[in-house]
């Protein structure tokens, strides 16, 4: 069984991120990095076709402080304006740059980890992958999994975020005639009506809570929709898309009507966190309380967590909202980052 004292499991912007930090303490040798593919996390995997909410100029700002970062934030620099949003294909290829600079010498194992179990006499780790890859040791593990789109069952056929973020897979999923509920009006979905809008004979229905149906950032709510959503949200209160209704959720009656009549359900309200199974050595599944400020969780021994699966959660008006950007990635690091700090000087 192979071995390393730390393990990162994703590398996608938070993974990046923190390994910069880590290769700061410890050689690259020591460390181990499971992802499927390293071509940048979810954002780039599935959901490349949009844009960021955060300004070229804000992202170099939170990366500017670390020299690593000195490649892409000339790459960066070249997509546009400062005040410009680039898309999510081109942030994840900028921060490549550098983060496969970084991880090569690292150990990069190209697979899933489905479980981590517990050895409390040794104090290690020992991974279980989705293939049939060799089991791996590790004294830290550093989650980094991010998150998967929040999907009910509503009995109506689903077509996945990933599709619906899409244009051309949108278009060869749904047909003429056909009409599609979109739960939700917050950034994601406002993308997706657009998308809708501009196939032939596809009727949309927008299912969104409030009496208000957008909310903008600009009118200084806190989670509000970002300018791209924002210039969509401004065309549909116009009238100009013909083919979108408009229900309100506490609409028993119209949200009945609304679904009966729907041949396609697409969710567009959030994520829920993502994680393996962790089990202690008797194979007893532990379920674990991340505690937001830290990125720990008490079940859990050297375990921590970075980015979007444990985000930093912002409460405004009593209602609580995850940060997840670069910016509040760099945040949360700097928040947990001498936690880590003193598990791996624990080691040494």
């Amino acid at each position: 069984m192979n071995y390393t004292p730390i393990t990162l499991i994703g590398f996608g912007v938070a993974g990046q991120l923190l390994l910069s930090h880590i290769l700061d303490r410890i050689p690259a040798y020591k460390i181990a990095i499971v992802d499927p593919d390293f071509i940048g996390g979810d954002l780039a995997r599935d959901y490349r076709s949009i844009n960021t909410n955060t300004t070229i100029q804000q992202i170099i700002k939170s990366l500017v402080p670390d020299g690593k970062w000195a490649d892409t934030v000339t790459a960066l620099k070249a997509r546009g304006d400062l005040n410009d949003c680039v898309s999510i294909a081109s942030l994840a290829e900028d921060i490549r740059q550098t983060g496969h600079k970084m991880a090569a010498s690292c150990n990069q194992i190209y697979d899933e980890v489905v479980s981590a179990t517990w050895d409390e006499p040794s104090k290690l780790w020992t991974l279980t992958f989705k293939s049939k890859r060799p089991k791996h040791s590790t004294s830290v593990i550093c989650m980094c999994s991010g998150m998967s789109p929040r999907q009910e069952d509503y009995g109506i056929p689903i077509i996945p975020l990933r599709i619906a973020l899409d244009p051309h897979a949108l278009a060869k999923t749904v047909s003429p005639g056909q009409t599609v509920a979109v739960i939700g009006s917050a950034h994601s979905a406002t993308v997706i009506i657009k998308h809708l809008n501009s196939l032939t004979d596809v009727s949309t229905v927008c299912l969104h809570r409030g009496k208000e149906p957008f909310r903008y950032s600009r009118d200084g709510h806190y989670d509000g929709i970002k300018q791209e959503s924002a210039l969509i949200a401004d065309s549909i209160m116009k009238g100009e898309y013909s083919r979108l209704s408009l229900v309100q959720t506490s609409d028993i009656r119209g949200l009945s009507s609304a679904l009966r009549k729907s041949n396609w359900i697409i969710q567009a309200t959030g994520f829920d966190s993502r994680s393996i199974e962790f089990m202690d050595s008797l194979k007893a599944e532990i379920r674990p309380t991340w505690d937001p400020a830290t990125g720990l969780a008490t079940e859990l021994p050297q375990v921590q967590a970075f980015g979007a699966c444990v985000p930093n959660v912002s409460i405004v008006d009593g209602k609580k909202f995850p940060d997840i950007s670069v910016g509040s990635f760099i945040d949360q690091l700097v928040i947990r980052w001498p936690i880590l700090e003193k598990t791996i000087e624990q080691l040494n």
